[in-house]
C-alpha cells in the first residue's frame, strides 16, 4: 500500500483490490467468526474505536496447573523456573469432596517457598474450610497464612456449572466467600479469594463472546452478592482473578483478554468501585489438546502463551502436550514452563508495556469483542441472572449449542486439528514416543488410571466421627462458623471437613469439559484396539492421483491405511464407479459432484469427498468392516 514511502490513497487501493477479486467487493474476504465476531481483510486508523484498552502492565508470572496428590511434580517444577502453583481441588463429584484432600493440600504448601513463588488453591465452593485447613497445617509448621501470595480463590458458580452441582445451596457458598474475603482481607493482603473464571463454559464449547459474557455476568454475581454480605465493592475487586481461555484463535483470544479487562472495570466504576489494576490468568485450553500425534500440542501451547502474553495476562498456566494422556511426565512440564521463560528471556516479550497496542485489527477486534459480550451479559442478567440461567438450563442450552456446531465443524474439517482430522499421523512409533514422556514408570493414561501419581491411598472419613463434627458446625453462622471451622481443623483434615459441612445438595445440567478431537480419536482408539493394522486397497484407476491423496488423509483420520502391500479390510475406488463394484467392504473418493452422484446410484456404501461429514463416513466404514469382515 505504499508507494516511494507514501501511503496510496485508500479508495485507489480498494479499486484496484476490487480488479483483482474479479469486481466482488472487499468485503466478500469477511471472516465470520463463532458468537456473530466479523474478522476483516483490511483495518486502518477509521477502524479504531473511541476508547482503546488500558494498558495491561509489564510482565507475568509463569505458572504451571496441578491437581491434589501432585505434590512431587509441584515441588519439581517450582525448583527449575515455574513461579506460581496452580492446585485445583478435586471436585469432580457434586460435593466438592476428596478423600486425601488434606494430604495433598500439606504437600502442596509445603512445596511452595513464599519468598519465590506463588500458591493459587482453586477451591471451588469450599473456599471456607480450606482456608481453614491450610492455616492449621501451616501452624503446625511455624507459618502464617499472611505470609503466602497468590489466593485461595473461590468460584462456587463456575464449579456448580461444571460438576453439574454443589454439595450445599449457593446461597451458603456465596456467604462462606463473603467469610473468605473478609479473612483474607484481614490476615493474608497477598491473596486473593474471588475466581471470576469463563474457563468452564469454554471447556465446554462456549464461544469467545460467551466465554467472556460469563464471565462478566459471573462477576456482577459475585460483586451484587458479596455487597448485599458487607463487602465493600473496592475490596472484591482486589480481590478478585479473572481467569479466561487461551486457544485456538491468536488474534480473538488477544482481543478476549483486553476486552475483559475493559469490561471488567466497567463493571466495577458502575457499582461504585474506584478504578484499579485488573489482574488476569490466562489458562491454556484443554479442548484445544490432542492425544494423537500429541507433539504437536507443544505448538499449541507456544502459540497460547504469546497469546496470553500479548493479550495482557498477568498469570499464564498452559498444559503439557502429554496432558490429555494422563498425568504429565517431568520432561513434558519442563517443555511447558521453558517456552514460557523463552518468551520472556530471549523473545523479551515481558519488556513491552502492550504489545498489540494500536494495532489497527486488534484494537476493533476488542471493541467489536466487548460490545458483543456486554449485551450478550445484559440479556443473562435481564434473565434473571447466571445463576437463574443455570439453574434452568437456558446458559448450558447456549453452550451445547455453540459446541455442537464446533463438532459439525471438526467432522466436516472446516475447523481442521493437524494430527487429528489434518494430517493425521498413522506412524505408531508416534504413539511409543509419546508414551516415553511418561518417564520410566510408564504412567498409564488417565481414563485407566485408578490413583493420582504421587499419592498414598487416603482413609475415608469415619462415619461416626463425621456425625459428631457436622452437629459441632450446624446451624453456625459469621464468625461464629469461622471460629468452628478453625477449631476443628486442628484435629480433621479437608476431606472430613468437606464432607461435614455437605447438606441440602443442588443438582443441575452440568457442562462438562469435552476435546475437540475425541470424536475422530476415538475412531483411531477403535482401528488400534483390533490389534492390526487396517489396510484398504486401492482400485487403481489412472489419472486420479488428486482422489488418492485426498482419500489417503480421510481415511488416516478413522486409523485406515491406504496401501496394496498386506492384507486389506476394504477396497478403495477413486473417481467414478466401474462397471461392476468389488466384492467386500467398499469405500469411495471422489472430487465432483457428479462423481459422488454416480457412487451413490452404483450403491457405493460410504463415500468421501471435500465437505463431506468425514466423521460419520469413517464411523460407517467401521461398521460395515465390523460386520461384513469381522476386524
Amino acid at each position: 500500500m505504499t508507494t516511494s514511502g507514501e501511503t496510496q490513497n485508500l479508495d485507489a487501493w480498494r479499486a484496484r483490490a476490487g480488479k483483482e477479486l474479479g469486481g466482488d467487493p472487499l468485503e466478500s474476504l469477511d471472516h465470520a467468526l463463532p458468537g456473530g465476531l466479523v474478522l476483516h481483510p483490511l483495518y486502518t486508523a477509521a477502524s479504531l474505536p473511541a476508547d482503546v484498552s488500558p494498558l495491561p502492565g509489564r510482565g507475568w508470572t509463569i505458572a504451571q496447573e496441578y491437581t491434589l496428590g501432585q505434590e512431587a511434580a509441584l515441588a519439581e517444577d517450582l525448583g527449575r523456573g515455574v513461579e506460581a502453583a496452580w492446585v485445583a481441588l478435586d471436585d469432580a463429584a457434586a460435593g466438592d469432596r476428596s478423600t486425601g484432600a488434606g494430604e495433598g493440600l500439606a504437600g502442596a504448601l509445603a512445596a511452595v517457598d513464599p519468598a519465590r513463588h506463588e500458591l493459587y488453591v482453586e477451591a471451588g465452593a469450599s473456599g471456607l474450610p480450606t482456608v481453614a485447613a491450610m492455616e492449621a497445617l501451616l501452624a503446625r509448621g511455624g507459618r502464617e497464612l499472611g505470609g503466602l501470595r497468590g489466593g485461595v480463590v473461590c468460584d462456587p458458580i463456575g464449579a456448580m456449572a461444571r460438576a453439574g452441582g454443589l454439595a450445599a445451596p449457593i446461597e451458603r457458598a456465596l456467604d462462606d466467600l463473603a467469610l473468605v474475603t473478609g479473612r483474607l482481607e484481614a490476615r493474608a493482603p497477598a491473596l486473593r479469594s474471588i475466581l471470576i473464571s469463563g474457563v468452564p463454559y469454554h471447556e465446554a464449547g462456549a464461544s469467545a463472546v460467551d466465554e467472556l459474557a460469563l464471565l462478566i455476568a459471573s462477576g456482577i454475581t459475585y460483586l451484587r452478592g458479596l455487597a448485599r454480605r458487607g463487602v465493600a465493592v473496592d475490596v472484591i475487586a482486589a480481590r478478585s482473578l479473572l481467569s479466561l481461555s487461551v486457544g485456538r484463535d491468536l488474534l480473538v483470544d488477544v482481543a478476549k483478554l483486553r476486552a475483559a479487562r475493559r469490561l471488567w472495570a466497567r463493571v466495577v466504576a458502575t457499582l461504585g468501585g474506584a478504578p484499579g489494576s485488573v489482574h488476569v490468568h490466562a489458562s491454556g485450553s484443554g479442548r484445544a489438546l490432542t492425544r494423537e500425534d500429541p507433539w504437536v500440542n507443544l505448538i499449541r501451547a507456544t502459540t497460547q502463551a504469546f497469546t496470553a502474553v500479548v493479550g495482557g495476562a498477568r498469570l499464564i498456566s498452559v498444559k503439557p502436550h502429554d496432558a490429555a494422556l494422563g498425568p504429565s511426565s517431568s520432561l513434558a512440564r519442563r517443555l511447558t514452563g521453558n517456552l514460557q521463560t523463552i518468551l520472556r528471556a530471549e523473545g523479551h516479550l515481558g519488556q513491552v508495556a502492550d504489545p498489540a497496542g494500536g494495532s489497527y485489527c486488534v484494537e476493533a477486534l476488542t471493541d467489536q469483542l466487548a460490545r458483543a459480550a456486554w449485551e450478550r451479559a445484559r440479556a443473562v442478567e435481564r434473565s434473571g441472572g447466571l445463576i437463574a440461567g443455570l439453574c434452568e438450563g437456558t446458559i448450558q442450552a447456549a453452550v451445547t449449542a455453540q459446541a455442537e456446531a464446533d463438532a459439525r465443524a471438526v467432522a466436516t474439517r472446516r475447523l481442521q486439528i493437524t494430527g487429528v482430522n489434518h494430517y493425521p499421523l498413522l506412524d505408531p512409533v508416534d504413539r511409543a514416543g509419546a508414551q516415553v514422556l511418561k518417564d520410566s514408570s510408564q504412567t498409564p493414561a488417565r481414563a485407566v488410571q485408578t490413583q493420582p501419581e504421587g499419592t498414598t491411598t487416603a482413609r475415608a472419613p469415619d462415619a461416626a466421627a463425621q456425625a459428631v463434627l457436622a452437629a459441632r458446625l450446624a446451624g453456625l453462622e459469621g464468625e461464629g462458623r469461622v471460629a468452628a471451622l478453625l477449631e476443628a481443623a486442628r484435629e480433621h483434615d479437608l476431606s472430613s471437613l468437606l464432607a461435614a459441612l455437605a447438606g441440602d445438595p443442588v443438582a443441575i445440567r452440568p457442562l462438562p469439559a469435552a476435546r475437540l478431537a475425541a470424536p475422530f480419536e476415538g475412531l483411531r482408539a477403535a482401528a488400534r484396539a483390533r490389534g492390526e493394522v487396517l489396510r484398504v486397497r486401492v482400485d487403481a484407476q489412472a489419472g486420479r492421483g488428486r482422489e488418492l491423496a485426498f482419500a489417503r488423509e480421510a481415511l488416516a483420520a478413522g486409523g485406515f491405511m491406504v496401501t496394496n502391500e498386506g492384507p486389506a479390510i476394504a477396497t478403495l475406488l477413486l473417481g467414478a464407479p466401474p462397471a461392476e463394484l468389488p466384492a467386500g467392504p467398499l469405500v469411495a473418493a471422489c472430487r465432483t459432484p457428479e462423481d459422488r452422484a454416480a457412487l451413490e446410484q452404483a450403491g457405493v456404501p460410504v463415500i468421501l469427498s471435500p465437505g463431506c461429514d468425514l466423521l460419520d463416513a469413517l464411523t460407517r466404514l467401521h461398521a460395515r468392516v465390523a460386520a461384513e469382515v469381522g476386524v
